[in-house]
């Protein structure tokens, strides 16, 4: 699957803007942007000519509703990490597209970026009319006819794995300060594990309910090492994860980082994952209850099943403690059912269709 690629310029005006900003945004967590802040986005640098009045004025007035709080953390690393990917490393192809009179990306100085991808099919499209809101602008009919087209594009037979290097600003003070200030509620961190080589590997299933792939990538990761967690109630969560999973403890530390009354278990959930669950008093985050798509970075987590059979028995387990309904998801390639754990966090099942199971659903009646 061909991946579609964009990459801010280190020196664009859109950063020059930001960066005597810096220091607000290493000791401000979050920032409220007023409508007008939203529509200064269709403004920078573009006509007027090239956006209609009433979309901006509907995408502010809605933006302000769903985004209350805005994190300052890709503020930040934009100021301070550019450039954040090396296009020597990125094998797959690749579209980079923007408006003609955007100020975040041009031209002139992303050319160099794109010569620098390895691989022979790539896309560079400029669209007219159109600025960084380009989807929203003049120009949004022929930017959407450009992305299908590229991810429409035929198969072209080459190696799929990808490496990209991202490295967060650990060494700013705002790194630390906000552990146990995040608005992540309940899950405050994913590890992944490295693996021993990069290669493509066909036919090995899906790895999302959502995402449908003819590949899937052994990377340089072999998948999730552990996801930590906060909870109100160290023993309720243990008691559930193993009444539902089978979840051993293979780790209890209840003085964990000297810290009194911190508690920390490691609970292996299979293969070579586990949960890092913490209980600290005096932390309110294991209590916040949100929606879905507002919980911040990370949203939920799912689980494999094994097979068939062991995701049935593990449906049947959480409705028997009263944590899911038992409805099954079909998603195509996998079947998901969701679920709460006792501090209200939501999470899904996953099982991943085997080859014969989706070429028998395939077949006509």
């Amino acid at each position: 699957m061909p991946a579609w690629e964009g990459q801010m310029h280190v020196n664009s005006p859109d950063l020059a803007q930001r960066q005597p900003r810096l220091e607000a945004f290493r000791k401000t967590p979050y920032l409220s942007i007023p409508e007008a802040g939203w529509k200064s986005r269709f403004a920078s640098m573009t006509p007027a000519a090239a956006t209609d009045p009433v979309v901006v004025e509907t995408f502010a007035k809605a933006a302000v509703q769903v985004e209350v709080q805005t994190p300052t953390g890709p503020q930040l690393d934009m100021v301070t990490l550019m450039p954040m990917l090396n296009p020597k490393l990125m094998p797959v192809p690749t579209m980079l597209i923007h408006g003609e009179y955007d100020d975040v990306a041009d031209l002139d100085r992303l050319l160099p970026f794109f010569q620098q991808q390895p691989n022979p099919y790539k896309r560079y499209v400029v669209i007219p009319n159109a600025g960084h809101m380009m989807y929203q602008q003049g120009g949004h009919r022929l930017f959407q006819h450009e992305v299908v087209s590229f991810f429409k594009a035929p198969a072209v037979g080459v190696p799929l794995a990808c490496h990209v290097r991202y490295n967060p600003c650990r060494g700013c003070s705002h790194h630390h300060a906000r552990r146990r200030s995040s608005g992540r509620a309940r899950i405050i961190g994913i590890a992944l594990q490295a693996g021993h080589r990069a290669t493509m590997r066909q036919d090995a299933g899906i790895a999302s309910p959502v995402i449908r792939r003819s590949f899937i990538m052994e990377t340089l990761l072999d998948g999730v090492n552990h996801i930590a967690l906060l909870t109100r109630d160290m023993d309720r969560f243990i008691r559930f994860y193993q009444e539902a999973f089978d979840a051993t403890v293979v780790h209890d530390n209840r003085n964990h980082a000297g810290h009194v009354g911190e508690r920390m278990v490691i609970m292996a959930i299979g293969g070579q994952s586990a949960f890092n669950v913490f209980e600290v008093p005096g932390n309110t985050q294991a209590h916040v209850q949100t929606p879905m798509f507002g919980r911040g970075r990370l949203d939920h987590f799912g689980l494999n099943a094994r097979s068939r059979e062991t995701f049935e028995q593990a449906r049947i387990r959480l409705m028997h403690l009263g944590a899911s309904d038992g409805t099954i998801t079909d998603f195509g390639s996998a079947l998901s059912v969701f679920f709460r754990d006792p501090d209200g966090l939501e999470a899904e099942v996953v099982w991943n269709k085997d080859p014969e199971t989706r070429a028998a659903a395939s077949r006509p009646a």
